[in-house]
């Protein structure tokens, strides 16, 4: 029986509610895949340092991402994650706030133009978070200003959007997975060429970015990472590759690097855009809650032009709570999977070494054994707020 597209989702989701252990077996073509929902199932998993190996499914997007975090496993993945952490320290990431402020500014007059043009009618909001993110991720990412929200034809967006499109088509279709046979394919010449284009974009940054940093560090040895008022020169997280990889001995190539720096790409723009999207989505069907995170915004900040600082967004309580909530009830990232590498048990269940097993977050985020009425509760972001 063939299932379109958007029902695949609720299809899934009525086949697993229909087997109350939380754990079943599916099949894509000739390839099993076991599926848990558990709590108790998933802390076998998720915190194992042995069971990290992707699943064959992520070979799909690995002519893209290479070898970064997101495909990678086993010592590669150990290196790279030990340069990439710092990166993610909180200091670090307050210097991003005004770049945030500034491509947000965008987004506020980007939706307002859409209500205009519409009137009374409804706006893809999801289109317009994209575009936010994408800006944003290559200005923190890469340090470079695409502007892809006010000029929305740039071919590095073009290529992910048709990427992403590309690969989820090609998920679904299980004789696409041959490269030998997809490549040949009117789709998989679109693939690659978007491919081409994505590596391009990113090199040439990374060049250009090297060139500079060796330019300045040549005029000023003794430059260092403060400006003339103490405080941190805002660095992108391309400029903190290049910082920790030098600091160690393994330093990473121009691939790897432009691996990981497309991983985040990857990672951070579609990501976050569905979290936003969703975040409103909710906030609109729950006027009550609406009010309330606007009250405690105008308490925070009294001056509505300041930049975020990291003290101010952890006063903001009750936002925090509902953005837990909506990513409780719309996970970005509805499932993850893995490859059993070894005979593991899962409860009472031996999972043979080489299956896929798929850990289904959105289940678990929906199970009536963890949670009191999950299903209303996703209609109805009042419910959670008012009994944290």
């Amino acid at each position: 029986m063939h299932t379109p597209n958007e029902d695949r989702f609720q299809w899934f989701n009525n086949l697993t509610r229909k087997f109350k252990n939380g754990i079943i077996l599916t099949w894509i073509g000739v390839e099993p895949i076991v599926t848990i929902n558990k709590p108790e199932y998933m802390e076998v998993v998720l915190p194992s340092n042995r069971l990290i190996t992707k699943a064959k499914m992520y070979d799909i997007i690995k002519p893209w991402l290479g070898d970064g975090l997101v495909t990678s496993t086993g010592e590669i993945w150990l290196k790279h994650r030990r340069i990439i952490t710092p990166a993610f320290h909180f200091n670090i990431l307050e210097e991003y706030a005004a770049a945030m402020r500034d491509k947000v500014e965008i987004l506020i007059d980007s939706i307002e133009a859409q209500l205009d043009k519409s009137r009374n009618s409804p706006i893809n909001v999801f289109e317009l978070t994209v575009k936010y993110t994408l800006d944003t991720i290559c200005e923190t990412a890469m340090g470079i200003n695409i502007d892809c929200q006010r000029i929305p034809n740039s071919e590095y967006v073009k290529a992910l959007h048709n990427f992403a499109h590309l690969s989820s088509d090609r998920f679904f279709r299980f004789w696409l997975r041959w490269d030998a046979l997809y490549y040949y394919t009117e789709k998989g010449q679109e693939f690659l060429k978007a491919i081409k284009t994505m590596h391009n974009f990113t090199e040439k940054v990374i060049i250009y970015k090297q060139l500079e940093r060796r330019n300045k560090l040549a005029k000023n040895p003794s430059e260092n990472n403060f400006d003339d008022c103490g405080k941190r020169k805002r660095k992108a997280f391309l400029d903190l590759l290049f910082d920790a990889s030098e600091k160690t001995e393994n330093a990473l190539s121009l691939r790897e690097i432009r691996e990981e720096v497309d991983t985040f790409m990857f990672a951070g723009h579609d990501t976050i855009s569905a979290a936003i999207s969703w975040a409103l989505f909710a906030l609109g069907n729950a006027p009550e809650i609406q009010n309330k995170v606007h009250e405690e915004l105008n308490e925070v900040f009294s001056n509505k032009t300041e930049v975020a600082s990291m003290k101010q967004l952890g006063q903001l309580k009750y936002l925090d709570r509902v953005i837990k909530e909506v990513l409780r009830l719309y996970p970005s990232a509805p499932s993850i999977s893995r490859r059993v590498d070894s005979d593991t048990i899962i409860g009472d269940y031996l999972i043979p070494k080489g299956t896929i097993l798929n850990i289904h977050i959105y289940q678990l985020h929906h199970n009536p054994d963890v949670w009191d009425d999950p299903v209303t509760a996703s209609h109805n972001l009042v419910f959670f707020i008012f009994n944290y």
